[in-house]
């Protein structure tokens, strides 16, 4: 049986709660957890009893570096990496001909300034939201980075690419191999949540993760574009938003799997 060691003090209040009352109703121990950002501070919490942690990307990045709970965090940085899914995924990948560089390379890049882009960091760091905006105003914002933030400095990993129209994504829940559950998000690049995955989206994330598979469990968000479908990106689970998936039917898998 495993514990669940959960941040409360998130953006995401429903996800929280629907995630506790999913572990009290299987019955699973919880631990309910405030962390401060930015802090470097670990939990107070035994490292003997099997523990899963939820919240914050830098919060399960500290517990993953610290590794002194198991299974703690899915989580190996270098697995999640853009490049790394390119070499494993191929044309599977959505922006698959993506250039890798970093945010001071794009004040190199000479392009007219009108030139959109699509532009992601190249890890699953968050260290800011995937977007479309022009060259030239990529430029005057990396200008003014330096010696303003705490993690994200000119020197930061990105992915550049042209921008690409999409008609639905959906986030995938995968343990084991298995889509376990998940749920549309997004419509033509708009917010639209819709319970539960279309067989074929289910179909195709187990695919890709007989293909590669980060870590036991782990996200995939899938997008349809041009009537096919993309691997959009991998995420750590243990800080990935639920949308409308049936949360219990994840932390009973997982619980399966390791408890």
């Amino acid at each position: 049986m495993l514990r669940w060691a959960i941040q409360t003090n998130l953006g995401q209040a429903n996800d929280i709660q629907s995630l506790l009352s999913a572990c009290r109703k299987l019955q699973l121990p919880t631990e309910e957890l405030r962390h401060i950002p930015f802090s470097r501070q670990l939990p107070d919490l035994d490292t003997e009893t099997p523990t899963v942690f939820y919240g914050a990307t830098q919060f399960v990045n500290q517990i993953a570096a610290d590794g002194a709970w198991t299974p703690g965090v899915f989580f190996e940085e270098e697995e999640f990496q853009f490049s790394r899914c390119r070499s494993k995924l191929g044309n599977r990948l959505l922006n698959a001909e993506a250039q890798l560089t970093t945010l001071g390379g794009i004040l190199k890049d000479s392009r007219p300034d009108g030139t959109e882009v699509f532009i992601r960091p190249s890890g699953d760091g968050k260290e800011f939201a995937g977007t479309i905006q022009t060259l030239g105003e990529l430029k005057t914002w990396v200008e003014g980075l330096d010696g303003q933030g705490m993690t994200l400095t000119p020197d930061c990993q990105v992915v550049i690419a042209d921008p690409v129209g999409l008609a639905f994504e959906w986030r995938v829940f995968v343990v084991a191999g298995n889509a376990v559950t998940g749920s549309q998000y997004r419509r033509y690049h708009r917010l639209d949540v819709q319970p539960g995955l279309p067989d074929k989206v289910s179909a195709f994330a187990e695919e890709v993760a007989a293909v590669y598979s980060p870590a036991e469990v782990f996200v995939i968000d899938v997008a349809l574009s041009a009537e096919s479908l993309f691997v959009v990106e991998y995420n750590c689970f243990n800080s990935s938003g639920f949308y409308g998936s049936d949360i219990e039917a994840v932390v009973r898998s997982v619980d399966e799997l390791f408890g």
